[in-house]
């Protein structure tokens, strides 16, 4: 089971420059959970403690407007992290999330992950680059433009830890 868990854990952007065996001492973290439709994992407001990899399955991100409607924001699916940035951050969650489907989740404890990084730098820095580069992926902003955003917490928070 840990064999398929690794081999997908580096198909993902966040852990593809990771050695096996930093992905096994990762891995020997983490808890492997199974959720069902409907079952909440992100709720607004609460403090993240945790961040997930989706193996299957696929979950809803969204918002509730001013007159209570949920309003969809997007659809996680197979193979996605959701919520790294925001255990990095402290931040409380943003955003609301459930399962739209049966989906298998690898849970990561964002304090023991972080101990481990305390003592292992070389893989706490591959993580906080990975972070970056997907965070700068996803919202297409070159390095430059990054900086000119530093105001924003969480982006603040990575900085920091890089410079």
């Amino acid at each position: 089971m840990q064999s398929t868990t690794l081999t997908q854990l580096k198909k993902t952007p966040l852990f593809a420059d990771f050695s096996d065996d930093e992905l096994t001492d990762i891995l020997d973290l983490t808890k492997r959970d199974v959720f069902n439709p409907g079952d909440s994992l992100i709720s607004r407001g609460e403090a993240p403690s945790q961040f997930y990899l989706i193996l299957f399955g696929s979950v809803q991100a969204h918002l509730s407007n001013p007159q209570g409607e949920r309003e969809m924001i997007t659809v996680y699916g197979s193979g996605s992290t959701l919520g790294v940035a925001g255990v990095v951050s402290g931040q409380p969650w943003a955003i609301d999330a459930e399962e739209v489907e049966r989906s298998e989740i690898v849970v990561f404890p964002w304090k023991e992950l972080d101990r481990y990084f305390s003592s292992h730098a070389h893989v706490a820095a591959k993580f906080y680059r990975a972070l970056v580069k997907q965070i700068m992926h996803s919202w297409s902003l070159a390095p430059e433009e990054l900086l000119r955003i530093r105001q924003a917490s969480c982006i603040d928070t990575l900085l920091r830890a890089l410079m």
